[in-house]
């Protein structure tokens, strides 16, 4: 029997979105119902945020394709977020393509292998996203909520803290999205913990390797077996 998922929070958009997320899982036993869940949680908060920018209740941001200069950071996503990837991978890439990411994948690990993090950062412009090709992200419909949320206000500033030797270079970032997209992660994030399943945050290249090493990884993660390697942290 799936155990019963609980939120107790006063936010209101977190009870939204949790009162949708139920509604979604309720349909289907969890395994068939939970990439769902969140793509489609994922979908309403993006019209959330159409609808504040579009209003001026939120700023707009200067974020657009062929911009990638955010693209060389070090992206850490939740299990969820890894399996909904490999899914829409594994769906939409043909074998070459699955072939090329395997290689960047590999490319990516042997570089950054035992590397600090300032380390790592000082070979950003060697280190593109694996899934950044032509300068615009093949994975966009499926990004993690992190590239969905941290958006720049100003472009100008991207470029600053692209060429900048400061790892803890900020930029300004869209409040609201963060706020919308950070919750839905977090919900979801506390509905694997209470399923007991991983959610911890994890590198984005050694998550979908995880994936690729697995003949069913969102099965085997689903009914709690640790398909997730953790790695220690630099």
């Amino acid at each position: 029997m799936e155990k019963q998922h609980h939120f107790t929070g006063q936010d209101p958009l977190k009870q939204l979105l949790f009162k949708n997320i139920q509604a979604i899982l309720q349909e289907n036993p969890f395994v068939q119902s939970i990439l769902p869940a969140f793509e489609q949680i994922m979908e309403f908060a993006q019209v959330i945020i159409e609808q504040l920018e579009e209003s001026g209740q939120s700023p707009l941001v200067s974020c657009q394709c062929g911009c990638s200069y955010c693209c060389h950071s070090q992206v850490k996503i939740i299990p969820i977020e890894a399996l909904l990837i490999y899914t829409y991978v594994k769906r939409t890439f043909n074998d070459i393509e699955i072939s090329d990411l395997k290689k960047r994948i590999l490319f990516f690990s042997n570089l950054t292998r035992g590397k600090t993090f300032e380390q790592r950062f000082s070979m950003k412009q060697a280190l593109p996203c694996i899934f950044l090709k032509s300068e615009q992200c093949c994975i966009y419909q499926a990004r993690p909520s992190i590239c969905r949320s941290w958006n720049s206000l100003a472009q100008s500033a991207c470029i600053t803290a692209y060429n900048s030797k400061n790892s803890q270079a900020e930029i300004e970032s869209s409040p609201a999205r963060d706020y919308v997209y950070g919750s839905a992660r977090e919900l979801f994030e506390m509905i694997t913990r209470q399923q007991a399943l991983q959610a911890q945050t994890l590198h984005m290249h050694q998550a979908i390797d995880d994936c690729f090493n697995n003949p069913d990884p969102l099965t085997q993660w689903s009914r709690g077996i640790d398909i997730f390697h953790i790695r220690p942290r630099m």
